[in-house]
């Protein structure tokens, strides 16, 4: 191998790793548990931001309900849910209100031999990048002022020092920018090397 097919090598293998981290959810908590068939083991998620929660059925099918109102949520009272035969998966939106209560429920109908049902239950912390809610989008897109920045000029004309403007997400928006810029590099780097 000559020197620039090394170089080249070397920065495709640099660039892979870090376009697989770039995109990837973070783990907050994975646990694993069983619950009884017929019943129900409560969680609660106080994580704030958006998160997806996945619950993967070792033995068995467990099927999960979410609810920002109880926590104990079950197939009566529950927010969303997911009862698929598998892996089942819920996105929680970053406005839902917090603590989360999360329901397990051992699900006993493909075999009544079955006495506990196994599984993981694991919540990720989902990129905030592409996370847009449609009244933001609308306010952006019909020139209609939102809540937030309603309130944040109602608190500065005010004078409430402890509303303004913080300085910490000045400094955090501005390497998010610059992570962004550094990613769109890396991006044409990576179409021109293939």
């Amino acid at each position: 191998m000559t020197i620039l097919n090394k170089l080249t090598y070397g920065a495709f293998i640099i660039i892979s790793y870090l376009w697989q981290c770039i995109d990837c959810d973070r783990l907050l908590h994975s646990i694993s548990d069983e619950v009884p068939g017929g019943n129900f083991s409560f969680y609660q998620v106080k994580a704030r931001g958006r998160l997806r929660l996945e619950l993967k059925s070792v033995h068995g099918d467990a099927d999960m309900y979410l609810s920002s109102e109880t926590l104990h949520p079950d197939y009566d009272n529950y927010e969303m849910k997911s009862t698929t035969c598998g892996e089942d998966s819920v996105e929680i939106a970053a406005s839902l209100r917090r603590p989360i209560g999360v329901g397990v429920f051992g699900n006993f109908i493909y075999s009544q031999e079955e006495v506990s049902i196994k599984y993981s239950l694991s919540v990720f912390h989902i990129s905030d990048a592409d996370d847009l809610d449609y009244a933001h989008l609308d306010a952006m897109y019909n020139k209609i002022p939102d809540e937030s920045s309603e309130t944040s000029n109602r608190q500065a004309r005010s004078g409430n020092p402890s509303s303004s403007y913080d300085s910490d997400q000045d400094s955090e928006d501005g390497e998010s920018t610059l992570w962004q810029i550094a990613l769109t590099i890396l991006k044409i780097l990576f179409d021109i090397l293939l």
